[in-house]
């Protein structure tokens, strides 16, 4: 029974091939700290998109601050190019984005705690099983896991 269901949604649906259109929009997404200035990173992708040969001027690239993500605010840049030119050019954008942004200084917030042993001996003395985001494992005078809340609950 699913193999029809199946068949009978492939049949009855529009399939668009892309490849075989002329043009294919390239989708890349990037994500940047929220300490770093968003109109300056939109204009480095600017120019990163307008430097690369085979990025067409029509359509014009979609460059957008995407989404405000837990750790990072996230750009979508959405380039066109020949169909031909698709996987090169994607590969080539994300290698030059990812070199200017190291120039820049910008960088792909990734989320990470750290806790050392000394931070570790000075919390266990207030006999707390869940600081902030760190449970302490006051036995081996180490984090022992990562909780979800906010590590400015720690100096508190």
């Amino acid at each position: 029974m699913f193999n029809v269901l199946a068949h009978y949604s492939l049949w009855s649906s529009v399939i668009t091939n892309v490849t075989a259109q002329e043009t294919r929009r390239v989708d890349l997404k990037v994500g940047i700290s929220y300490q770093d200035d968003i109109e300056k990173v939109e204009a480095v992708l600017r120019d990163i998109i307008s430097e690369h040969e085979a990025v067409l001027d029509d359509p014009e690239p979609t460059i957008r601050l995407h989404e405000i993500g837990e750790s990072s605010l996230n750009f979508i840049i959405r380039p066109w190019v020949k169909t031909s030119d698709y996987w090169d050019t994607y590969w080539e954008l994300t290698k030059a984005i990812k070199l200017r942004f190291d120039i820049r200084g910008y960088i792909d917030s990734i989320p990470s705690t750290r806790c050392s042993r000394h931070r570790a001996k000075s919390l266990k003395s207030y006999n707390w099983p869940l600081i902030g985001r760190i449970r302490i494992n006051p036995a081996a005078n180490l984090c022992d896991q990562v909780v979800w809340g906010s590590l400015s609950k720690m100096t508190s």
